[in-house]
């Protein structure tokens, strides 16, 4: 995987590895052309495992997750995405779970891209992080989450994935963590690609944006996101990530922001990568899509989100991002929509060949 058609991993939150619950879909493919081709699944049933390969003649370098989830009797989501990583099981495959409601996974595929290698961590511990670290000979490209999400006993989700992203620590690996629950990280990895530079920025105040930059004489190539999700007294999570993205005003920046907590903001750096264009779309009408597309001469290469969470009047986030992924009906497009709220997208691109 050549360092121009790396991903950029737009961070859902990731949860529980089913094996075998779903098997590999047939693959939805765009119409060919000299770019990326984006392929989804079809929809997985309530809980179960989505997966998407990428076709014959291209590599896997990133994808994203669709969700219809539960709601509860006043229409308050009561669920969160639970997987949405590189597949370690199927090569080339991209995987997505919901917690309780349906999920489509959605597969960037390059033509002429090696198939990537996948490393898998073990589960955490509760609570604690799992690091993935690219095999010998391979370097980190991007990542990936699965979780074992918390709940009440009535069934809602009161848990939340804090961490997802590159290790700052630990060259070549990735990094994923809970609020309460286990965690599993995935690196996707290639012989092509060079070890990234990773910066953290500092933790920001709560709910305002943390921004990390690329050293001079580097390229942004990806990014991710730690958090310090607030909770309530009852020790439920109570926030939720608004925005995990490339920054379209400030070159080589990924950025992040919680709905109430503190963020840490980490970014991708390869001095050997060209410099990307990030474009950002207007914000969405209330729980409709947003949508980036890339400018003329240069092709999607990942992308990510910015959220207007809906609350109710206590405050607590009653929202989901139901989409945050490569657009499988409109080339060179990356999609973000909230089951309630507004979104806006950002599209990360390259100079196409």
């Amino acid at each position: 995987m050549s360092a121009r058609t790396r991903y950029v991993l737009s961070s859902l939150t990731a949860g529980v590895l089913v094996l075998g619950a779903s098997g590999a879909a047939p693959a939805v493919p765009q119409a060919p052309g000299a770019g990326p081709q984006v392929v989804t699944s079809p929809w997985s049933a309530d809980g179960k495992v989505a997966t998407v390969t990428c076709p014959a003649g291209t590599g896997l370098v990133g994808g994203g997750a669709e969700a219809r989830y539960r709601v509860n009797g006043v229409n308050q989501v009561g669920d969160d995405l639970e997987a949405n990583a590189p597949d370690p099981e199927r090569a080339n495959t991209w995987k997505t779970q919901v917690k309780k409601g349906k999920t489509r996974a959605v597969a960037l595929c390059s033509p002429g891209a090696p198939v990537p290698a996948v490393a898998a961590s073990d589960w955490s511990p509760r609570g604690e992080v799992a690091t993935a670290t690219c095999p010998a000979g391979t370097h980190l490209a991007g990542g990936g989450q699965d979780a074992r999400l918390v709940t009440n006993t009535d069934g809602s989700i009161r848990d939340g994935v804090e961490a997802n992203a590159p290790s700052p620590d630990r060259p070549d690996s990735w990094k994923v963590q809970l609020n309460q629950g286990q965690a599993r990280a995935f690196a996707l990895c290639s012989a092509e690609a060079e070890t990234p530079t990773v910066v953290a920025s500092d933790w920001s105040p709560r709910g305002e944006v943390a921004s990390a930059s690329c050293p001079a004489g580097t390229h942004m190539v990806g990014g991710g996101v730690d958090a310090r999700l607030v909770k309530n007294g009852f020790g439920q999570v109570q926030d939720a990530v608004e925005a995990n993205t490339p920054d379209a005003d400030r070159a080589g920046t990924w950025k992040t922001q919680l709905k109430k907590g503190q963020a840490r903001a980490f970014v991708m750096c390869d001095a050997k990568a060209p410099a990307p264009t990030v474009v950002a779309s207007e914000w969405s009408p209330a729980g409709q899509a947003a949508r980036a597309v890339c400018p003329a001469g240069t092709e999607l290469a990942g992308g990510g989100q910015d959220a207007r969470i809906r609350t109710n009047g206590l405050g607590e986030p009653v929202d989901g991002v139901t989409a945050n992924n490569p657009d499988p009906e409109r080339a060179g497009t990356w999609k973000v929509q909230l089951h309630h709220g507004q979104a806006r997208a950002f599209a990360f691109c390259l100079p196409a060949e």
